[in-house]
Parts: C-alpha cells; structure tokens; sequence
C-alpha cells in the first residue's frame, strides 16, 4: 500500500509551522514490517546528517526500535504520531537550532553501538558477540544458571532484559549486529 500525503506540522497551541509532501509505502508483511516514509516535498535536504537519504527516505528512529514495534503489529495512524510527525517536528526543530531537540543516534554501526550501550545497559563488544551467538543459536544459559556477565543468575541479571528486547528481533538484524561486533574485537 502506497499513501501519498501532505504532513502538516503545528506547535501545540494549533500554531501552523509547516507542511511536508510525503509517501508511507507498507511492506508486504504489513502491518509486520516497517513502513518507508520518503520526503517528497524536498523542504529537508536529502543527506545524511539530516536523517534523509539522497532518495529521500527518512530515518525516523534506530532500526531495532521499530522494528519491535512492527513485530507486535504496526497502526498507520499511530505509527504517523508516534514516528513520522515527530521526525518533521524536529527537522523543523533543527532548522532553527542546528540540533534535534531529543538529541540523535550517530550513522551507521556506530549509532548501534550506541543503543546497545545507552538503550540495552550493553557495552562490552566481547560479551555483546557471546549474547548474540547464543541467542541466535538457541542456546541462551537456563534461568538458574549463571549469566554470562558473570554478576549473578541470568533471571536477575540486567542481561536479561536487555536479551528479552533483542529476542524480538528478526534474524537477520542480530546477525548484522553479530557481524558488526565481532569487528570490534
């Protein structure tokens, strides 16, 4: 499914900002996959550091955060209020202060890194490798057993709710992220 729009944007008093010209292309595993949203009104230029390929596709958020959304099922409607609405909000945000109000993820591997360390407390790379070997391969420790942290059982250890996130996950994003940490070692 294909939608061609026009976004506006308002402050919260109903202040008109700005309008967006826009396409939010579905998969077809919709509403499972993450929908595409491109910038077609060329109001935002289409470069990296703006979060808009040279094509025009938006980066609204890290990967990995959407989609465990679109693993539970995604609502257009609310997927526009939650994603797309704040992406141009702060790209209008950024016209004016040369920075998002909620700050970014860095480009490529280095914004994942980021948001294993900030969003998922994760930040050995060695250990990252043995969770996502172990998660890919079904082979995760039982709850009893000691974490692979070492700090205490795997049921009260931090890990796990970081694991339980990434367990969401579709194959091939641990695998790109296996990839990615095993270069770092």
């Amino acid at each position: 499914m294909v939608i061609i729009g026009k976004l506006d944007i308002c402050d919260r008093k109903g202040v008109f900002w700005d309008s967006y010209d826009i396409l939010l292309i579905t998969g077809k595993n919709y509403p499972f996959s993450v929908p595409i949203l491109i910038e077609t009104s060329k109001k935002v230029p289409h470069e990296e550091e703006r979060h808009i390929s040279k094509e025009g596709i938006c980066c609204m958020d890290m990967d990995h955060k959407l989609l465990k959304v679109a693993s539970k099922g995604i609502h257009l409607c609310q997927f526009i209020l939650d994603y797309v609405y704040p992406f141009f909000a702060n790209q209008l945000y950024y016209d004016q202060e040369c920075e998002y109000a909620d700050g970014e993820w860095s480009h490529h591997f280095e914004g994942i890194v980021e948001f294993y360390h900030q969003e998922l407390q994760l930040s050995d790379p060695v250990l990252i490798v043995k969770f996502l070997e172990q998660l890919l391969t079904n082979s995760l420790p039982p709850r009893n057993s000691p974490c692979l942290c070492g700090s205490k059982k795997y049921k009260d250890c931090k890990c796990k709710q970081s694991i339980d996130f990434l367990k969401g996950l579709p194959t091939h994003r641990l695998q790109e992220d296996l990839e990615g940490f095993r270069k770092l070692i």
